[in-house]
C-alpha cells in the first residue's frame, strides 16, 4: 500500500469531551482540527506545519516519521490557538487539582463550612431558613441586614 504525505498545523492541546487533553492539528485537506491522544511529533509549539505520511494512520518514528517543514504565519489564528491552549490546560489542571484534593478529604471549602453546618443542624427549621437566607443574602452582598 502507498503512503501519502500529508502536511498538518500543530494547533495546541485541547480538552476533549471527556475531560482529558489531547493533541490536535489542523488538516488543510479536511478544514478541520483533528485530535489524538498522543502528539505526532514532541517539542511542537502552536502553528508548526509538519509532515506526515498517512497509511491507515500517521507514522510517528522512523524514516516516514513526522518533520517540521514550517510555520504559520497566520498570525490571529496562531493567537487564538495558543489562547485556548493555555485555557484548557489551565481548566484541566484546576480540575485534577480539585479532584485531587477532594480525594484526600483535604476540601478547603467544606472544612470552612462545617461550624456553620453544625450550628444550623442546631436550630429549628423556621430558625435554620432564616439564618440560611441571611447567609445568603451576606455572601452576595457582603453586608449585614
Amino acid at each position: 500500500m502507498a503512503t501519502t504525505e500529508v502536511q498538518l498545523t500543530y494547533a495546541g492541546r485541547r480538552l476533549t469531551t471527556r475531560g482529558t487533553l489531547a493533541y490536535f492539528y489542523l488538516d488543510p485537506n479536511e478544514g478541520k482540527l483533528r485530535g489524538f491522544k498522543k502528539p505526532l511529533a514532541t517539542g511542537l509549539k502552536v502553528g508548526t506545519i509538519i509532515r506526515v505520511h498517512d497509511e491507515d494512520g500517521y507514522y510517528t518514528s522512523g524514516p516516514l516519521g513526522p518533520v517540521a517543514v514550517g510555520h504559520s504565519s497566520d498570525a490571529a489564528q496562531l493567537l487564538q490557538w495558543s489562547a485556548e491552549q493555555e485555557a484548557d490546560v489551565a481548566l484541566h489542571a484546576q480540575a485534577a487539582d480539585s479532584k485531587r484534593i477532594v480525594a484526600a478529604g483535604n476540601d478547603p471549602m467544606r472544612e470552612a463550612l462545617e461550624p456553620i453546618r453544625r450550628q444550623l443542624a442546631a436550630m429549628s427549621s423556621a430558625r435554620r431558613s432564616a439564618a440560611i437566607g441571611w447567609i445568603i443574602t451576606y455572601l452576595q452582598t457582603g453586608q449585614r441586614r
